[in-house]
């Protein structure tokens, strides 16, 4: 997550989110925009991000290693 000064510019690197951390996020982000997750795309080439590919009503895998590419195809995920 990116910090932001008073007139909205980038100041920092506030936290960096992973897996569970991002899920957690597209679900607060879902509610505060009154929509729903089959709604969110999310992209990733991480194992360490499968729950944040669950949370999402659509998962997008880029690049993956062999063992992220196998879960890939038993969930039906596009790889890309």
């Amino acid at each position: 997550m990116y910090a932001t000064d008073n007139n909205g510019k980038f100041s920092a690197i506030d936290s960096i989110l992973l897996g569970e951390g991002k899920a957690t996020y597209i679900r607060k982000l879902t509610q505060q925009f009154k929509t729903n997750l089959q709604g969110v795309t999310a992209y990733s080439d991480s194992i360490q991000d499968l729950p944040f590919l669950d949370a999402a009503g659509k998962a997008i895998v880029v690049n993956p290693d062999s063992k992220m590419k196998k879960i890939s195809q038993e969930r039906l995920w596009e790889v890309i």
